[in-house]
């Protein structure tokens, strides 16, 4: 029986090999403040992270908001944890979703499942239209 270090570690060498699809990415993550009703942006954080990236598939799909599923969606595997975004109810500051910078190309999260028992984050993000990141 494994025990959930040795699935944690068995789910890290996956994700960091490239013949399970295993690629270098960027993460942007954005802050918000609401000032006067408008969204001012206060901060921009670059991660550098590595997981495996596919697009998703037609169950995937299903899963998600009708709107999504005519645009490019990929599914992303890491280790570090995705986010759709969040709210501070107290203060007038928020998290954006998480974009997915690959190939050019920007992505933004719009689900996450949470894996971290098992050492990982899994997340869906649909591609941003020119101009619209």
């Amino acid at each position: 029986m494994m025990r959930g270090t040795d699935v944690q570690h068995m789910f890290s060498d996956i994700l960091s090999d490239p013949l399970f699809g295993s690629e270098a990415f960027m993460i942007r993550r954005k802050t918000y403040n609401r000032s006067l009703g408008e969204a001012v942006l206060s901060g921009t954080e670059q991660i550098s992270a590595s997981g495996c990236i596919h697009p998703a598939g037609s169950v995937d799909l299903q899963l998600l908001p009708e709107e999504v599923r005519s645009e490019e969606v990929i599914l992303v595997r890491s280790q570090i944890p995705l986010l759709t975004g969040s709210s501070d109810p107290a203060s007038a500051a928020f998290t954006a979703p998480d974009e997915i910078l690959r190939n050019g190309k920007v992505y933004r999260v719009i689900r996450v499942k949470d894996w971290s028992g098992f050492g990982f984050c899994q997340a869906w993000a649909v591609k941003q239209r020119e101009g619209s990141a």
